[in-house]
């Protein structure tokens, strides 16, 4: 974690401008929220974190992993909001990539679907529900600390419980985070498999 994207963290717990106040008085757990700040993006392209571009030779190249982010298979992105990563996945995957996109904005999933007509696109609360074995891999790029900022430790644990219900064995789960790891670490440890 770079000392900027700790700052931004920080930052972002007192004072959200850009998605319009504060994470106290914003609820950045619900799609009612989401459904407004895409309204105002309009479809306009936000990555979180990281740029998808620079993720792909990143997971490629990750020791211990069974996946790279170009494996072959079905994928689903969490939460991915207006992010370009399942079009990127899908067209440098050669079609052998099969990527779903969802997110639990009515709006975003409906401006997407014009939008990256190569992925499938579906509205889904991840917190909810994902499937069973469905999928070889599973990205989130901005969910996990959607729901940290919101301090909905539920909902992160909810998720991941999902998650790794929802891979398929030897499936992985990628999460791209601002996250500082002595925060998160507790929680993946404590949502998923064996926790």
């Amino acid at each position: 974690m770079s000392k900027f994207g700790r700052s931004l963290i920080d930052y972002a717990r007192t004072n959200m401008p850009y998605f319009g106040g504060t994470t106290q008085a914003t609820p950045l757990s619900t799609p009612a929220y989401w459904n407004q700040i895409y309204k105002k993006l309009k479809g306009e392209n936000f990555e979180w974190a990281v740029e998808p571009t620079s993720l792909i030779p990143t997971y490629q190249s990750t020791p211990g992993t069974t996946h790279s982010l170009l494996t072959p298979g079905k994928w689903l992105v969490i939460g991915n909001g207006t992010s370009d990563l399942p079009r990127l996945m899908s067209s440098v995957g050669g079609g052998e990539v099969n990527v779903t996109a969802c997110d639990f904005s009515d709006t975003v999933v409906e401006q997407m679907k014009k939008k990256q007509t190569e992925v499938e696109w579906v509205r889904m609360d991840c917190t909810e529900d994902m499937g069973d074995s469905e999928y070889d891999g599973i990205i989130d790029k901005g969910l996990l600390d959607g729901l940290h900022l919101a301090r909905d430790t539920s909902g992160v644990k909810n998720v991941l419980s999902n998650a790794y219900r929802s891979l398929l064995p030897g499936g992985s789960l990628f999460t791209a985070s601002y996250s500082k790891g002595k925060y998160l670490i507790p929680i993946l440890n404590g949502g998923g498999r064996g926790g």
